[in-house]
């Protein structure tokens, strides 16, 4: 008899929960067993014991391979789109969902790489650093394409509790969910107390921006809190600010005005009730006939079975008690954006079905839509086919040509530099970031060179080897400090790290500006603290041990930079750098212009004045590929 194959799907994944479940595959001997992670998980770079690979090993970015899943991906969900759209666009709250589906390309492209290791390995072992609805949809597609697999799922430590694969459960589950939700409600209104809520006058805000405050990401916070400050000032009042209730702390801790939506909440109201019970039973029998028809519509290869099981599951896993909140959600930004009738709305970059339909109501006001992207994005990125949006400003001028190559059209596409910046400029110089960093560390720099290295976390045996090198060559001169400031999201990894009198380590969470302008070189491989680097004309050090070009800054190939790949050239550029060899800054403004418009700390200047003066065309839809 044929032995059956095994495929784990394991959630929620940590790094601390690696070394267990290497122990588990240990005790149960399976065959040939191989891991799959994501390609910008922290997971890849652990000790895994067994070989390990992930989805951009398998499928390579911008291969063949690669560019016809993003085809069919588009194709279905555009086909999927029109065969549906008389029959959902009844239902609002609907209106653009399927056209906006999240990183549907990054799962299919997951499903197809499962399938490569099934057909090859006996045990597959699959690991997320976070929870999805996906899962259901990836171990049900191979479950159609792999006969001879078995499939489980499991929170983080297989040795616990594992659930095998079933399928989709029924319309009479979904009414009894939608029962339990609704005698919920009636008991919360039944129990609500009489509390005035603070609820401003929205008149006051007519024809002036609306802002959403969507994220506690340090990379959208510290740059939308400079733009609200303009606005502030420019106004002499606070700008409407709206999110929800627990961003408030948040907000003030910014020293933002934040109303939350959950002011406008109406769920007090017989009539609401009445309604949203209407809605719910109306979506509970929408969703029976969106699954058949799904079902039907889904061909037999395995980017559209994954994508129909996508759509399905979306319906199975806390549909309805998702959308009793964003119903009220809607609402709530609904009634605010019509009383107070704004210039635009500005908000955080993101295609969730939930910014589709924020989208869907601006477009119903004739209200532009605002985001802007701060990261630094380069040609070889594929998430940028669709955005709810308008209008998109962008770090530089290159980055606008990045997205024009992608479909976008060029009155779209705004390069206005970066707001953080723009707020450096006014706090810090190189007097104040050296008195700073002195006091920090209570340590007299005087006649040293100041070393820093500030980390990405991008491949992190690779960052080890060239962190403890720089740190034992620091350690045996007596013309340096190091300083290491390593990356917020990763802080946790870097343990190995060994402080001394010479090597000094930043709290991950520490404003990184100062440390920039303070030092006399800069080492890193991706990190944002590179272009910091640049705009205060500081020389930069790029560290590379992958034997492979990064996907996006890299800084040596736009000559702002020397590569670094070994330790020895690192021990070579070290001795340099005690030497006082000069440095070519020359090619440092056409970078600045290239990807930071410009380096005057008007970033926030640009941005208010866009969202401020309604000269928008109002006839833009979503924009697609």
């Amino acid at each position: 008899m044929r032995r059956k194959k095994k495929l784990h799907i394991i959630y929620d994944v940590n790094f601390d929960s690696v070394d267990k479940i290497n122990k588990w595959i240990y005790g149960k001997n399976m065959k040939d067993p191989v891991v799959l992670v994501q390609e910008f998980s922290t997971l890849k770079n652990q000790n895994w014991r067994y070989p390990i690979y992930t989805e951009k090993d398998l499928i390579p970015t911008s291969s063949a391979e690669e560019e016809e899943i993003y085809k069919k991906v588009f194709l279905y969900m555009k086909d999927v789109f029109e065969f549906l759209k008389h029959d959902y666009k009844k239902i609002n709250i609907f209106e653009d969902f399927f056209s906006t589906m999240c990183n549907l390309e990054v799962i299919v492209i997951i499903a197809c790489s499962i399938s490569k290791l099934l057909s090859k390995y006996e045990s597959v072992i699959v690991c997320f650093d976070f929870t999805s609805y996906y899962y259901d949809s990836l171990a049900l597609t191979l479950k159609n394409f792999f006969s001879n697999v078995e499939i489980f799922i499991s929170k983080y430590n297989p040795t616990k509790k594992t659930i095998k694969v079933v399928e989709h459960d029924t319309c009479l589950e979904s009414i009894e969910e939608v029962c339990r939700m609704l005698l919920s409600m009636l008991k919360n209104v039944h129990n609500k107390k009489n509390d005035k809520i603070y609820s401003p006058d929205l008149k006051l805000y007519a024809d002036t921006p609306c802002l959403l405050f969507t994220s506690t990401i340090n990379l959208f916070k510290n740059n939308f809190v400079p733009v609200y400050n303009f606005l502030k000032n420019k106004n002499n009042r606070p700008p409407l600010l709206i999110g929800s209730k627990y961003l408030t702390e948040v907000a003030k801790s910014k020293n933002m005005e934040l109303i939350p939506l959950e002011n406008y909440f109406e769920s007090g109201n017989f009539w609401d009730i009445l309604r949203k019970v209407f809605c719910l039973f109306t979506l509970v029998i929408k969703r029976n006939y969106f699954i058949n028809k799904i079902k039907k519509f889904a061909n037999t290869d395995i980017a559209s079975v994954t994508l129909g099981n996508i759509l399905i599951s979306y319906f199975q896993h806390n549909f309805f008690s998702r959308m009793n909140v964003q119903i009220d959600l809607i609402n709530s930004i609904g009634y605010i954006l019509k009383k107070s009738k704004p210039s635009s709305v500005y908000k955080d970059v993101a295609r969730t079905n939930y910014d589709a339909m924020i989208r869907g109501f601006c477009r119903q006001l004739k209200i532009p839509v605002v985001t802007s992207i701060f990261a630094s994005i380069t040609d070889s990125y594929r998430n940028f086919l669709v955005y709810p949006v308008d209008y998109i400003t962008v770090l530089g001028k290159l980055q606008t040509q990045y997205l024009l190559n992608r479909g976008f059209r060029e009155d779209q596409i705004i390069p206005v530099g970066q707001p953080e910046i723009d707020e450096v400029f006014d706090k810090w110089n190189n007097n104040s970031s050296k008195q700073y960093v002195k006091d920090a560390f209570r340590v007299n720099f005087a006649g040293k060179k100041l070393l820093l290295v500030a980390t990405s976390g991008l491949s992190l045996l690779d960052e080890k080897k060239w962190i403890n090198h720089l740190s034992d060559l620091v350690e045996s001169s007596d013309k340096a400090f190091l300083i290491i400031k390593p990356h917020p999201v990763r802080r946790e990894q870097y343990n190995y790290i060994q402080e001394s009198k010479k090597v000094l380590v930043v709290a991950a969470e520490t404003n990184l500006y100062p440390f920039v302008i303070a030092s006399d070189f800069v080492f890193t491989d991706v990190s944002h603290a590179g272009k910091i680097a640049i705009l205060f004309k500081k020389p930069l050090f790029v560290m590379n041990y992958t034997n492979v070009r990064f996907e996006y800054n890299n800084f040596d190939e736009e000559k702002v930079a020397k590569l670094i790949s070994s330790n020895d050239e690192l021990s070579q550029q070290f001795y340099y750098c005690l030497e006082n060899q000069a440095f070519d800054f020359s090619n440092y403004e056409q970078y600045i212009c290239n990807h930071m418009t410009a380096a005057d700390g008007r970033a926030s200047e640009r941005i208010s004045n866009l969202i401020m003066n309604g000269k928008f065309k109002k006839d833009i839809r979503i924009l697609t590929q």
